[in-house]
């Protein structure tokens, strides 16, 4: 018997034996307590020591996070903006992608995030639920903001001789298999060449940062810059990302490939763009706004959409034999249009129901534009809500967050 199939088995044993609950057939309260909200179950955690003991097994915690993504109450457009008249404060606001009424989705300013603690470190990355903030190589926080709960994570032992200027990230990924989620730190120290360095941190595991040793065959570094907002993400245990390359600190960087890092196994492969797709797409500063890599049924994807008299997006979705599919171009409606064009900046994402989120920042408000691959239509929602007027747009970041009751405490 595999080793997943035997957690699974001890799960149903903790819930069968939750005395609050034992006259439930087990199919059925597995049901119920799926559905519920993380807030529900954490209130259910304070009181039941068995409720406590199932909440915190991995195999629930999945079964929980599975069903929240697919439901739109459960799940939310989380934004992240920048303002200019503070480099120490930055505003997030969660958009609910349940319809309203009139047509209109609800903003929520998320105030847990005002705290002293993260408001020097920007929204870098998400998966599953969960977010990574960082400020530097240094200072990385992974938060739930489901349960509001964070862990900072220790600074790495470097070891370099160099002491030119370095720029990095730290991207979140999930282990399917051990059910932790692992955090990916690379940095690039500016020599006179590319001197590249990648640690990871297992959530609930490691003390300390692991260095990881990857080719050289496979330099890989991820900005963490105005354009870092749609140029990574986590997609079944692998975490793509934009690879950047610039000579010495005075070059613009550029972009050559994908790079897929598994989570599972640590290991790190290159990919090659979408033929028709030409790489400083990616890096113009025109373009690049209109572009962005998602998540799709299972697979990486990247979008584009095509500012012209007729108006269209274009897909390219990568297949299991790391081969593109041939571009897929989906017309954009007339009112879709009319949005587009008034947009300052667009921001990409995709839900675990396979529809492809467009959110639209004018200047004065945001809407959010849905397609459906399966049933091939447009939705189009007006966010009520004032946000910030001196934000700095092209700063601007989005994630996809369904709730997740994982502990990190």
């Amino acid at each position: 018997m595999s080793a997943s199939k035997e957690m699974a088995r001890a799960s149903k044993r903790k819930i069968m034996n939750a005395s609050l609950l034992s006259f439930f057939p087990e199919e059925i309260l597995l049901e119920i307590l799926t559905k519920l909200p993380v807030k529900s179950l954490l209130q259910l955690k304070c009181v039941c020591k068995s409720a406590y003991s199932l909440f915190t097994d991995p195999f629930f915690t999945e079964l929980h996070h599975n069903m929240c993504s697919t439901l739109p109450g459960k799940t939310s457009i989380l934004m992240y903006f920048p303002t200019r008249t503070s480099m120490t404060r930055h505003v997030y606001y969660t958009i609910n992608m349940s319809e309203g009424s009139q047509g209109k989705l609800r903003s929520c300013y998320v105030s847990y995030l005002e705290r002293k603690l993260f408001r020097k470190h920007h929204l870098r990355s998400s998966a599953n639920g969960l977010v990574c903030l960082y400020r530097n190589p240094h200072d990385v926080i992974v938060c739930n903001l489901s349960t509001r709960q964070h862990i900072s994570l220790p600074e790495a032992h470097e070891v370099h001789g160099s002491k030119s200027p370095k720029s990095g990230c730290a991207l979140l990924g999930f282990d399917l298999v051990s059910k932790t989620f692992k955090v990916l730190k690379s940095v690039q120290y500016l020599d006179s060449h590319d001197v590249q360095k990648h640690w990871v941190f297992t959530l609930g595991v490691d003390k300390s940062w692991r260095e990881i040793n990857i080719d050289s065959y496979f330099p890989h570094c991820s900005f963490d810059s105005f354009y870092s907002h749609s140029s990574s993400v986590y997609v079944e245990e692998v975490i793509y990302s934009l690879n950047w390359h610039r000579g010495n600190i005075d070059d613009f960087p550029r972009c050559d490939d994908i790079a897929a890092f598994d989570v599972r196994t640590e290991n790190l492969s290159m990919i090659s763009f979408p033929i028709g797709l030409p790489r400083h797409d990616f890096y113009s500063s025109d373009v690049f706004s209109r572009s962005g890599l998602v998540g799709l049924e299972g697979r990486l994807a990247i979008i584009q959409v095509c500012p012209n008299s007729d108006y269209k997006m274009e897909v390219w979705i990568l297949k299991n034999c790391m081969q593109w599919e041939n571009k897929r171009t989906i017309p954009i409606p007339l009112e879709g249009r009319k949005l587009l064009d008034r947009a300052v900046l667009l921001r990409f994402a995709s839900t675990h129901a396979g529809e492809i989120v467009l959110v639209t920042l004018g200047r004065k408000s945001i809407f959010v534009l849905i397609y459906g691959l399966r049933m091939q239509v447009w939705r189009m929602f007006k966010v009520r809500g004032r946000f910030p007027t001196d934000n700095e747009a092209w700063k601007n970041v989005m994630h996809i967050i369904p709730e997740n009751i994982f502990s990190l405490i």
